[in-house]
């Protein structure tokens, strides 16, 4: 196949990919809890309240009640997207679509000079068109990173493996797996995978291994330096979260996500092998590609019209609704007042606050402050009601009398329920 052609069909490939992700992007856009809580985070480091602890995991506690905290690079690396990108969650998505596609380009790039540009291909569409990487192109997410990571340690440990005496590579290994440890702990099985297969290859095992400790510890600096002056509070609660995930029936299970950074492998070993059968047959190696593109396209995680949710195939609250409640409660001009997310468990309405306080510039009492509050803005369906006797939220700021209700459309399903003392 000539050289021109041969360009055509990648930029082809790399195109359909985009518009694939871009097509209706805001309406398809996840923003959650998780995102509002991240965004939330950079945007107060941005605002000069830095702090050495990342992402508190609200799903994530000991027995005593100690909450996991992710390592702070993740909020970190958002400060300079909001820096520069400014606060709106579609064009901060757009960023990790890009990343993505950007991913599937290295995945390219390498398998090229690995192996040849058919293999390359092969193994870019195989990761383009898959439907987990199309759903993770529409949320921001700390384990958005992974796919990344996990392909530039492939790419290191090829390097190393074939310069061994090049001391350079086991201390980008070990900066590559400490980022990895601190984006989601369970990284750490990873990275002794990637730390044995480092000693294999070594021609001098002690500096390797000296300077992969050197380099995991530097990735996680912020995270040692606030254990120094906390009495080791990451330590104690992830011992304290693993004795309750062994002695907890189904307090933790293994997920895909788990997972994310050895999808790029994936896709370069299912390159290679629809390569094989490219050279072979051509005609069945793109059969197969089709139906494997046609699958994942119709698959339950992906839709060219509407938000889908976050790996559960639910159908999540329209980003465009959580802006128009936002928008409404911002004019209403409210004072001494909290807000509630009914659908899902979302009770502190993480996402609606941060367009009330970093777009609106309208700021809610905080999570701990319902009781007291005066006035009660509740995301519901019609449905909704004080004597429902719950969340917390909820009924905390009823048991003190019956409020006054008024409420206003939001979307067909949706309402904004004012709840006045």
């Amino acid at each position: 196949m000539c050289r021109r052609l041969a360009c055509l069909i990648v930029i082809l490939v790399f195109l359909i990919a985009t518009i694939i992700r871009f097509v209706n992007f805001s309406d398809r856009v996840n923003f959650g809890p998780e995102q509002g809580i991240s965004l939330s985070l950079s945007s107060d480091y941005l605002g000069g309240d830095w702090s050495l602890l990342g992402l508190v995991n609200v799903q994530r506690s000991t027995a005593s009640g100690l909450s996991l905290f992710s390592g702070s690079l993740f909020s970190y690396s958002l400060v300079p997207l909001i820096f520069v990108l400014g606060k709106d969650p579609v064009v901060l998505t757009a960023y990790f679509a890009l990343l993505n596609i950007f991913a599937g380009l290295l995945i390219y790039v390498f398998a090229t000079r690995i192996f040849n540009w058919r293999v390359g291909l092969f193994s870019a569409a195989i990761f383009l068109f898959n439907d987990y990487m199309i759903s993770h192109s529409f949320f921001i997410l700390i384990l958005n990173y992974l796919p990344l990571i996990g392909l530039l340690t492939v790419w290191l440990l090829y390097r190393y493996q074939r310069d061994p005496k090049n001391m350079v590579l086991p201390l980008f290994l070990g900066v590559i797996s400490g980022i990895g440890f601190n984006l989601e702990y369970v990284y750490v099985f990873t990275a002794v995978i990637v730390f044995t297969v480092m000693i294999i290859f070594s021609k001098s095992r002690f500096l390797a291994v000296a300077l992969f400790l050197m380099g995991a510890f530097c990735a996680n600096l912020p995270m040692v330096v606030f254990d120094l002056r906390h009495d080791f509070y990451h330590v104690r609660t992830l011992i304290g979260y693993l004795e309750k995930v062994a002695t907890t029936s189904g307090e933790s299970k293994i997920s895909y996500y788990h997972f994310l950074q050895f999808w790029p492998l994936a896709s370069i070993i299912f390159g290679i092998i629809f390569e094989k059968i490219f050279l072979k047959k051509k005609l069945l190696a793109m059969i197969a590609l089709a139906i494997y593109i046609f699958i994942n396209l119709t698959s339950l995680k992906v839709s060219f019209v509407e938000a889908l949710g976050m790996g559960d195939n639910t159908r999540p609250v329209l980003l465009k609704d959580l802006d128009k409640t936002a928008q409404l409660i911002a004019n209403d001009n409210p004072k001494d007042f909290n807000v509630v997310f009914y659908p899902g468990v979302d009770y502190r309405g993480y996402a609606i606050r941060y367009f009330l306080e970093y777009i609106y510039k309208v700021f809610p009492n905080s999570v701990e402050n319902y009781p007291e509050s005066k006035v009660l803005y509740v995301f519901a369906d019609k449905d909704f009601s004080c004597q429902r006797g719950y969340p917390w939220e909820v009924s905390s700021f009823c048991s003190q009398g019956e409020p006054k209700v008024e409420r206003e459309r939001i979307s067909e399903k949706y309402f904004l329920f004012k709840l006045t003392k």
